[in-house]
């Protein structure tokens, strides 16, 4: 047998990307508002409207984008977050791989070793998969979260074909149902072990950036009373009455520079710092107002660049900068997990199992199920060696 084609038969909804399985951002655990997880879903859906044109659609992106950072919001959360009668339908898509005889004309058979090879790529990408008969191909269908098919797929051609090229060193057809057996049945366990490493490090980290926030609040509480036993200990605390006697020697105002003589016009006070604020960003958007209000105030401003897609102003880098939590507990963060916590983790992989379901119910599929065959290898020699040779498939 041989892979012909890998194809997506539905790119993901225009402002939706999820550029891997994972998103490479990590967040902190702090719960995020119901209120800030609505504006930013009102704001998407306005760039996916059908009336709305580019300008529309990239301010749309950009008022949400924004909102996403200042919050420390992820797609997870987005997706998690849109249950509008349950319909998580529009973030489905599905992707098809077909494997035809290497014989022209000539029917393929199904094999055991490509049904559990695409068990396990469905695990590795979070989605699910079904197989059709076509007259001189069998169709694996991959369907769920749109982008995660087509890695599911493509993830599929490049083991299956592995998998084959690696079994042609093998002689007979007990050894080499074997080896096959034996390499689909490692990636499956791997697919399992990663989905439980996954949960343990997002625990892990969880701990880690509890234990670390305790030790910043340990730090505070030590530098505080620091800077109270330094206070007792300077010289006017040790003698209450010069202190008194100092201040009822003159005036207040001469104590302290003059300034009760008079007010001071600071235009004539010479030189002075400006105020880190542009005055223009207030006045294009406000993160706290009406969204719909945010994207016509950028349509509509004559100023490109103070609000730039592809590279904010630096006074907004600065803001978000100062939002931003702590850096003894970002140090702590560890850098395998990218997820914020156990919940988020759990959500993602339930709403991706949401998007499956909806995706059938949308394009009215219904699946038929059959018991497999009982099949189990008999060279167990060559078995093992396929299950420790599934270390070294290349399907990402």
């Amino acid at each position: 047998m041989h892979l012909v084609s890998c194809q997506a038969t539905r790119p993901p909804p225009k402002g939706h990307r999820n550029r891997n399985r994972h998103p490479k951002r990590a967040t902190t655990a702090t719960k995020v508002s119901q209120d800030v997880l609505d504006r930013i879903q009102k704001a998407f859906t306005r760039s996916k409207h059908e009336a709305a044109n580019e300008s529309e659609a990239k301010a749309a992106i950009f008022v949400a984008t924004k909102l996403m950072r200042l919050h420390n919001v992820t797609y997870a959360d987005i997706l998690a977050n849109d249950t509008e009668n349950s319909n998580k339908e529009k973030y489905g898509g599905s992707s098809e791989i077909s494997i035809t005889h290497t014989t022209p004309f000539k029917r393929p058979q199904h094999e055991t070793f490509v049904r559990r090879l695409a068990c396990a790529m469905s695990i590795f990408f979070d989605c699910k998969c079904y197989s059709t008969e076509r007259r001189m191909a069998i169709v694996y269908t991959f369907y769920g979260i749109a982008e995660n098919t087509v890695a599911a797929a493509q993830g599929f051609e490049m083991a299956h074909n592995q998998i084959l090229l690696w079994s042609g060193a093998y002689k007979g057809r007990s050894s080499t149902f074997s080896y096959r057996l034996g390499v689909a049945d490692g990636l499956v366990s791997m697919a399992y072990e990663e989905r439980n490493r996954e949960l343990m490090e997002v625990r892990r980290k969880e701990l880690d950036m509890i234990a670390a926030r305790e030790r910043e609040e340990r730090d505070q509480r030590q530098r505080e009373v620091g800077r109270l036993e330094r206070l007792e200990r300077l010289p006017w605390n040790e003698d209450s009455g010069t202190e008194d006697e100092e201040f009822s020697g003159g005036s207040l105002g001469e104590g302290i520079g003059g300034i009760g003589d008079g007010a001071v016009d600071m235009d004539e006070a010479g030189d002075h710092e400006k105020a880190d604020f542009n005055e223009d960003d207030e006045n294009v958007i406000d993160l706290t107002g009406d969204i719909d209000d945010n994207i016509n105030r950028l349509i509509k401003t004559e100023e490109p660049e103070t609000f730039s897609f592809s590279a904010p102003p630096s006074t907004t880098v600065k803001s978000e900068k100062n939002v931003s939590p702590p850096a003894a507990v970002k140090k702590e963060e560890p850098a395998a997990s990218p997820w914020a916590s156990e919940m988020q983790l759990t959500r993602f992989r339930a709403s991706s199992v949401q998007v499956a379901e909806d995706y059938l119910k949308d394009h009215k599929i219904k699946l038929s199920y059959r018991k497999p065959r009982q099949t189990a290898a008999k060279d167990r020699d060559t078995y093992q060696q396929g299950r420790k040779d599934s270390k070294d498939v290349e399907f990402r």
